[in-house]
């Protein structure tokens, strides 16, 4: 019964509609539906040595988050309240009740301020990927082997807080531009419009450590590079000299 009336539905569309009009609605729906590691990926771009076969684990969760949304909400913490990355496990897990209620707050739709923050925390998850030493050594062929194994191999927990979030968040912003520029519809760019406007409001409600200035215009390929740099040692994980050296 269900399935005799999509099809009717689907039916009428067709016939109120050009040809045309239906693709662009689908790729409408291919815009904003791509996956965050997909469009993350994009981000950092191929020559960064990601490991394109490791994806962390994505779920949604219906359980209360570690830190709940407050009556006084001048704040509103994306991790932890909204989603979260866990690099233990690699996984991500998204609090979809927290998320209602923020979308309530900002007078959005649920549905895009998940997008937001499942791009925040994949920037989390794929900042924490290592960099192959095979892409290290193309770039870099200067460094000598030994050195860049002993590097790749340490332990990657080198960013601070505000600069971890700080990425986290200009990863995301990025990313979000990069879709409107890849838009195939005006629906499309309309819609990441909207997405850039809710990442504006989510910002604000943000603790100090997250809150960015978009109006700076910080490129995107320098991000990623300081991100490398940090990587390999040659860049202090510290949030003041990155924010100096980031501005050059």
């Amino acid at each position: 019964m269900g399935f005799c009336v999509f099809v009717k539905a689907k039916e009428k569309m067709i016939q109120k509609n050009t040809l045309e009009d239906i693709y662009n609605f689908m790729d409408s729906l291919a815009d904003v539906q791509e996956r965050p590691y997909n469009i993350m990926s994009k981000v950092f771009g191929n020559k960064h040595g990601l490991n394109a076969g490791k994806r962390p684990k994505e779920t949604l969760s219906n359980e209360d988050p570690p830190i709940k949304i407050k009556e006084d909400i001048e704040i509103i913490q994306i991790d932890e309240t909204l989603g979260q990355y866990d690099p233990k496990e690699d996984k991500i897990t998204i609090f979809s009740k927290s998320i209602e209620q923020a979308s309530s707050i900002f007078k959005c739709s649920p549905k895009h301020l998940m997008i937001i923050v499942g791009l925040h925390e994949m920037a989390h998850a794929i900042i924490n990927v290592k960099y192959e030493i095979r892409n290290l050594t193309a770039d870099m062929e200067e460094i000598e082997f030994g050195y860049l194994l002993e590097r790749t191999l340490e332990d990657y927990n080198k960013f601070d807080k505000k600069l971890y979030e700080h990425l986290a968040q200009w990863l995301t912003f990025h990313a979000l531009k990069l879709k409107k520029n890849e838009a195939k519809t005006q629906r499309s760019k309309e819609t990441f419009d909207r997405l850039i406007n809710i990442f504006d409001t989510l910002n604000r409600y943000q603790p100090h450590e997250y809150r960015i200035d978009t109006s700076q215009n910080i490129q995107k390929d320098r991000i990623v590079e300081s991100i490398k740099l940090i990587k390999i040692g040659w860049l202090s994980g510290s949030f003041v000299p990155w924010n100096v050296v980031i501005r050059w």
